[in-house]
């Protein structure tokens, strides 16, 4: 049997009270979890340098002059304190929506935003997100405005996890720049041939050995061999030349099991967005059986039996 549009309020309003502390833990949570995690990435990043400049490769850091070893340090702390602030920029969008009656403007397709979709701006309210009809009642306004909410929380913490793990990847490729620069790393592949190898979604755990956030692998790539004559009709194979390729190579999972504390703050935001989760999905659900009640009780009190 229909639950009461009365009984359906009740319990809309002990979810809106679970949302608005959930919305003041996220809030009380996720600062001191991202400058973690960005005090995290700028260790690591020295770390991995230190380690190519000194194990992996001491023989040209050590043909290289006093200026050129305090400009590739000095560099290598720049790009690691900006991405370092980078991690705390969505926390401004965090206290816009957790305001009260204030939540951004929820885009269409959010799979097809820019990495800057976090970024302020003075579009991003409610008011703009939700179409509030003539017709509607307070408490129907309610429930749209808190039914945002969530929404944006939603979206706010995926929208987080796709930047983080773009400044990772960001961070990784500067640094490499600023290495295979100086000649720190293989001068016989081309940049975009490491910056792809860092990227590769399909490495395992074989192909990525020895330092943290260091990869390590080895190719061949075929010698060109000197006068070869174009016009002929038989190509012969030419040599393969096995290359070890290195590049610092953040990965998000690598970094929380090095950093005990960053794992456990990670652990803690995932069971808060978890909670999210659910209350978004308890939420909608008796947002639909509240529609329906009402749409039953509009019926009733506008049918007159012939």
């Amino acid at each position: 049997m229909p639950q009461s549009i009365e009984k359906l309020e009740i319990e809309l309003a002990k979810l809106e009270l679970a949302i608005a502390d959930l919305c003041q833990q996220l809030t009380t949570i996720y600062p001191p979890y991202l400058k973690l995690f960005g005090e995290t990435i700028r260790r690591q990043l020295i770390m991995a340098v230190y380690q190519i400049c000194t194990d992996t490769h001491p023989h040209a850091f050590l043909q290289m002059s006093l200026t050129q070893r305090s400009d590739l340090q000095t560099k290598i702390k720049h790009i690691a304190q900006g991405i370092q602030q980078q991690t705390l920029a969505p926390l401004e969008n965090l206290r816009e929506i957790t305001t009260p009656d204030s939540s951004p403007e929820l885009p269409d397709t959010p799979n097809n935003l820019p990495s800057s979709s976090l970024s302020n701006s003075p579009n991003n309210t409610l008011s703009n997100l939700l179409t509030k009809a003539s017709g509607d009642s307070p408490k129907e306004r309610l429930h749209q405005r808190q039914s945002g909410k969530i929404k944006a929380l939603v979206h706010w913490q995926k929208q987080t996890d796709t930047e983080i793990n773009q400044l990772l990847q960001q961070a990784s490729q500067e640094v490499n720049q600023v290495l295979h620069q100086a000649g720190l790393l293989t001068q016989k592949l081309p940049l975009g041939l490491l910056e792809a190898a860092a990227k590769m979604e399909s490495l395992n755990a074989t192909a990525i050995v020895g330092k943290p956030s260091i990869l390590n692998l080895m190719m061949e790539v075929e010698s060109l061999k000197e006068g070869k004559d174009d016009d002929s009709e038989e190509e012969e194979s030419a040599p393969k030349e096995p290359i070890g390729l290195t590049a610092v190579y953040l990965r998000w999972t690598e970094l929380e099991f090095h950093s005990p504390e960053l794992s456990l703050a990670a652990q803690n935001v995932r069971s808060t967005v978890s909670k999210l989760h659910n209350l978004d999905r308890e939420y909608h659900r008796l947002l639909k059986y509240h529609q329906v009640a009402q749409a039953q009780a509009a019926w009733r009190s506008s049918w007159v039996d012939d």
